[in-house]
């Protein structure tokens, strides 16, 4: 008798697949097809809803800053630097005009100035666009590399591309089964050069070194590091700067917040603050008044345990990622190239070998790449320039954007990818 032909099982769920074979007639879901469109589904939710989060966070970090503003300048800097007459707190105006004083309120101000700026510019700033296809015309001149200009070129580039990431896959299949690689989750990106272009399936076009597309924002970004909700922007090539500006203004401001309200802090219920309402209640006050120094009336009590709170955590919090990022820079490193980094250094060390980070120039040169050969200081205040390098490093001056003519860049071009030398 004819053998029996075996047939990968199907699994069915009532509501989702009779909506599918009635809407769709589509074939009963294997399992991996469903699983598929589970993934999908998920991916597809998800996305949405880390989407729809951006203005929420945009306000509520514009709540945020308005508070802490409003009580630095209503409650804590009265408390700091009172008048010298004793006259009742904020009826009569409550502020010393001293040079203690106004040093606080131009510090804080320059914190809140460039916090906002920084927090604005990073939310403004578009990762697409014309700039975006200059950036990329500069770094395809400059790499040699023939740009697709025709859908013929483009489908030669396509097909060219699936089969150096098919080859590489074969390599890593076999490098898995001699132990040599871990057979963990490995993208096509992963499979190329430094200075290899790829290719995005989602936007049909060819992928710069070190892009990626960006499922929330649905686009593809150059030197991507992160979709950030907060931001409502994907950081990348044009806006990583004004994101690291903003972590370190943040975090230098909630420390500062923390620690000129950690003693109105501690006062908000201890002997002092029940000092302070005996005095009043003697000498004839209606309400508690300022009699002790850094002590907050009862009104006061909520503003000050507000301020302190969120100066402590958030501060936490955005310090831990400004540290990350700060290295990240100083290693020549994204986040998603971190996570890359890690595999390739693990592969490595079951081959007995090292993996350097080819994108890692020494802490100077890698600083510069983000923040441009300016004065470290100068490069941390307001600016609206665009990087100054490519997003590739490359050697010498033809690493710098907009070269001028005459230096021999774009001559000799080549259809595909050549690799040029990096600074060692």
């Amino acid at each position: 008798p004819p053998r029996r032909r075996r047939t990968t099982p199907h699994y069915r769920i009532p509501l989702p697949h009779h909506l599918l074979r009635t809407y769709a007639h589509l074939p009963p879901l294997s399992r991996r097809t469903y699983l598929h469109y589970l993934r999908a589904t998920t991916y597809l939710i998800s996305d949405c809803v880390i989407y729809s989060l951006g203005p929420i966070l945009i306000l509520l970090a514009s709540g945020i800053l308005c508070g802490l503003s409003y009580s630095f300048f209503a409650v804590v800097l009265p408390l700091m630097c009172p008048r010298e007459d004793g006259g009742g707190g904020r009826d009569g105006g409550g502020v010393s005009l001293t040079v203690t004083s106004a040093c606080h309120t131009i510090w804080v101000v320059f914190l809140i100035v460039n916090a906002v700026f920084n927090y604005a510019a990073c939310v403004g700033t578009s990762n697409v666009g014309k700039k975006y296809e200059r950036v990329v015309r500069e770094l395809a001149e400059v790499t040699e590399f023939a740009y697709p200009e025709t859908e013929e070129e483009m489908g030669e580039f396509k097909r060219r591309y699936d089969r150096k990431i098919m080859e590489g896959r074969r390599r890593l299949a076999v490098e898995v089964q001699q132990g040599l690689a871990s057979d963990g989750p490995v993208y096509g990106w992963m499979l190329l050069g430094p200075q290899d272009w790829g290719f995005c399936r989602a936007t049909n076009q060819p992928k710069p070194p070190r892009a990626h597309f960006d499922h929330v924002s649905k686009s593809l970004v150059l030197n991507m590091d992160h979709y950030c909700p907060w931001m409502f922007n994907v950081i990348g090539y044009f806006n990583y700067r004004y994101f690291t500006n903003f972590l370190f203004y943040a975090f230098i401001g909630m420390v500062y917040g923390a620690i000129i309200t950690f003693r109105p802090f501690r006062n908000i219920d201890n002997d002092l603050f029940r000092e302070q309402v005996r005095l009043s209640k003697e000498r004839g006050f209606k309400e508690v008044e300022h009699l002790l120094p850094l002590v907050p009336i009862p009104k006061e009590r909520t503003l000050v345990i507000f301020s302190f709170m969120i100066c402590a955590s958030v501060g936490i919090a955005v310090g831990a990622l400004l540290m990350m990022h700060i290295y990240f820079i100083l290693t020549g490193q994204t986040t998603i190239e971190f996570y890359a980094n890690f595999t390739k250094r693990r592969q490595a060390h079951r081959r007995s070998t090292s993996y350097i980070n080819p994108y890692d120039l020494g802490y100077k040169r890698n600083w510069q790449q983000a923040y441009g050969s300016g004065h470290p200081l100068l490069a941390i205040l307001p600016s609206l320039r665009e990087p100054e390098f490519l997003p590739v490093p490359i050697a010498g001056e033809r690493g710098r954007r907009h070269p001028k003519r005459g230096d021999g860049v774009g001559k000799h071009r080549v259809m595909g990818n050549e690799r040029l030398p990096f600074i060692a």
